[in-house]
């Protein structure tokens, strides 16, 4: 497994490399944006917790979507990013979701 310091590297990555459809591509260039670091920092904040307590037997991507379902809960980050990262995600089909979680799988 990843570290958290290496988290946002490694799934930016694999939006990249692992990931072809509009949906990844679209979370890509937006992650990308300067703008939207810190809405993209709070998303890999939920990722690691949800990570950090998730039961070996549950699939990684499980602990992904949860992360993405929290992002209302933020504070403190522009709530506008925070809702164009949390839908851009949820425009991720489950083979998209798959793909993302792999990368992390591997590592």
């Amino acid at each position: 497994m990843v570290t958290r310091e290496e988290l946002g590297k490694v799934l930016h990555a694999a939006l990249l490399s692992d990931c072809d459809s509009n949906a990844t591509s679209l979370a890509w260039d937006l992650i990308s944006l300067w703008e939207m670091h810190y809405a993209w920092q709070a998303y890999l904040d939920l990722a690691w917790e949800e990570l950090s307590k998730r039961p070996a037997y549950e699939p990684v991507e499980n602990a992904l979507r949860r992360a993405s379902g929290r992002m209302g809960s933020v504070t403190g980050v522009c709530p506008v990013r925070l809702r164009i990262i949390r839908l851009t995600l949820e425009l991720f089909s489950g083979v998209d979701w798959q793909r993302f979680a792999s990368s992390l799988e591997e590592s």
